[in-house]
């Protein structure tokens, strides 16, 4: 039986080894924790010192990196800041 991978979308800046982790199963990676992204399907994961935001599209099988930034900011405040402005 063959598992059907997610094609990943991401900017050119993040790390390679995310291919195989998301692709496998990114919904092990909790939901984003603020219920209003969280309702909106955000997930985060963290990698060394960044956290990655990113959606899952079951539907389409892809997964949509948003954002990376470091892990130690106010990641959150400044995602919210960053979904205002778009």
């Amino acid at each position: 039986m063959s598992t059907k991978l997610y094609k990943l979308r991401y900017p050119r800046n993040v790390y390679m080894n995310l291919s195989y982790s998301l692709s496998e199963f990114p919904e092990r990676f909790p939901k984003v924790d603020d219920d209003g992204l969280s309702r909106l399907g955000y997930r985060n994961m963290f990698l060394r010192d960044r956290v990655i935001i990113f959606t899952v599209s079951k539907e389409k099988h892809i997964v949509r990196i948003v954002r990376m930034l470091h892990g130690k900011q106010d990641w959150l405040r400044i995602f919210l800041e960053y979904l205002n402005e778009q």
